[in-house]
């Protein structure tokens, strides 16, 4: 975060973007034997060039987001839709990487 000299800060302030959702849709013709095998459709997060100073905690700054980082994510399995059966999950402060391993 540039300060009122335009030099980077060090011990930034966070600035949440999120949460973002996506649903997946999983025929029954594609459970076997018990078994399901999917992959889910991709959020897709963005997050603004530039926050005001107040977002980010600091009110003479400019705040910048070069990079966005995932640090949770939260898998739910509805079934009917509505009626939650089976919820996992996975987080860390410091960003999720990939492959992640969900706990359940």
């Amino acid at each position: 975060m540039p300060n009122s000299g335009g030099n980077i800060a060090p011990g930034q302030n966070r600035v949440l973007a999120g949460p973002a959702t996506s649903d997946t849709a999983i025929p029954a013709s594609a459970i076997k034997n018990g078994n399901l095998t999917f992959t889910t459709n991709p959020a897709t997060l963005t997050a603004a060039p530039t926050v005001s100073g107040a977002a980010a905690g600091c009110s003479n700054w400019t705040g910048v987001n070069p990079t966005l980082t995932l640090t949770s994510i939260n898998l739910v399995i509805e079934q009917p839709p509505g009626t939650p059966i089976f919820t996992c999950s996975a987080s860390n402060q410091n960003g999720l990487t990939s492959p992640t391993t969900l706990a359940c």
